[in-house]
Order: structure tokens, then sequence, then C-alpha cells
């Protein structure tokens, strides 16, 4: 039952979350209940992130993420959160100059992916884009330009799975 109140959280507004967990709870003799897994649903924050899939040729651009972060050592595409008052182009443009010194032109968005982690839940948007430059690594612990069929070959972050096997069927498609 838990579980499928916590999913609400990620979901619904807040009200529709306390009257469906109130609900739940005042049928079963226990409102009272409702407070504590109230205050666990709302502690988790979602972040809105944006990444840039950058191809050179028949290969992509990823980086290693550094020491000291979440998710340390694990591989992404370059990219970040949206800030207040940015759009999402926007966010990835800056993200791609703070973090590669790469100015880059943004397209469409490749694939949008909801992934819940233990501390955080992320919106990941990945948007096609085209480096402008040659990538300096200010950041990350490394980068590298990879095949499709190179993929299993790294670890990446949980929240790129799905865009990664995205990636990998298109490639075996053409």
């Amino acid at each position: 039952m838990f579980t499928t109140l916590f999913g609400f959280c990620n979901t619904r507004s807040f009200l529709d979350v306390f009257f469906t967990i109130y609900g739940a709870f005042a049928q079963n003799g226990c409102a009272c209940g409702c407070y504590l897994v109230l205050l666990k649903c709302t502690m988790k924050n979602t972040v809105n992130v944006v990444a840039a899939l950058i191809w050179q040729q028949n290969k992509f651009l990823i980086c290693k993420r550094p020491s000291g972060k979440a998710r340390a050592h694990l591989w992404e595409f370059v990219g970040g959160k949206v800030e207040k008052g940015e759009t999402m182009k926007q966010a990835l443009r800056r993200e791609c100059l703070e973090e590669l010194a790469l100015p880059v032109e943004v397209g469409d968005v490749f694939c949008s992916v909801c992934h819940e982690y233990d501390d955080v839940i992320v919106q990941l948007t990945l948007f096609n884009a085209t480096a402008c430059a040659q990538p300096q690594m200010l950041e990350h612990e490394d980068m590298r330009w990879i095949s499709p069929c190179q993929v299993d070959d790294f670890e990446f972050c949980p929240a790129d799975e799905v865009i990664l096997q995205k990636i990998k069927r298109l490639a075996d498609s053409d």
C-alpha cells in the first residue's frame, strides 16, 4: 500500500496526495498516520535537468562525474539543473559552457525521462545538440566519444539507462 501511495507523490498535487492518503488511512481507522507518510512524500525534491546528445561522426560525447558529487565516477551526458528563470535550452547552453567551455546549438528533444533516486527525483530532458568548438574538460574526471555499441563498457547514471537503450536501438536499426 505504501509503494502505491508514494507513487502518487511524484505525479499528483499535494492536496490530491493528502486526500488520497487520508482516505486510505481513514477507511482503516488510522487517519493520524497519514501525516508521517505525507512528510516522507514531500521531503524528496524533483529537479529538472537538461543534457546534450552531441554527435561527432558516429560517436557521441559522455563525461565522467567528478568526486564529491552525487553519483560520483559514473558516466553521463553533459548538462545540469535548470535554474529559476531559465528555459531548458538556455540552461543547456550554460551548462555546456560551464562544464566543457563548449558553445552548442541546441536542437530538438531526443528523449525525456523521469528517474527516482534515493535522494531526489530527476526529470531529465536530453536534447540533440551540435558542438561549435572542441570540448575542454573543466569539471569532469574524463570525457569520451563513444559509439552506441560501446555503451555497455561504461557505468552510467541510472537515469540515463532508458536513453542509452534508445540510442542503441536506433543504431541497430540503421
